[in-house]
């Protein structure tokens, strides 16, 4: 049996959100790191780290989106099938 497709979907969503927390925490690490005479490149990779964050956050969103849309498609097509397969018990 081929695995459901929307198992693909899945696994590029937890990719995509386990790279946005690695992200998150480059950011912080930026952001406690800040010292005097490197705050110019900091807040530069700081505010760069936003825009990638911002990014990958709006890919994420649109990801978890077609994967509902997926797990919806799967889960009505299941219950139809079901459906008539209980239907042809009866």
């Amino acid at each position: 049996m081929a695995p459901d497709p929307w198992l693909s979907q899945y696994d590029a969503a937890c990719q995509l959100a386990q790279e946005v927390a690695e992200r998150i925490q480059e950011r912080s690490r930026h952001r406690r790191n800040g010292e005097s005479s490197a705050k110019t490149v900091n807040l530069f990779l700081f505010l760069q780290l936003n825009v990638i964050i911002r990014s990958s956050l709006q890919n994420l969103k649109e990801k978890i989106d077609q994967l509902k849309d997926s797990l919806l498609r799967a889960v009505s097509t299941h219950q139809m099938y079901l459906h008539k397969h209980h239907l042809a018990v009866l």
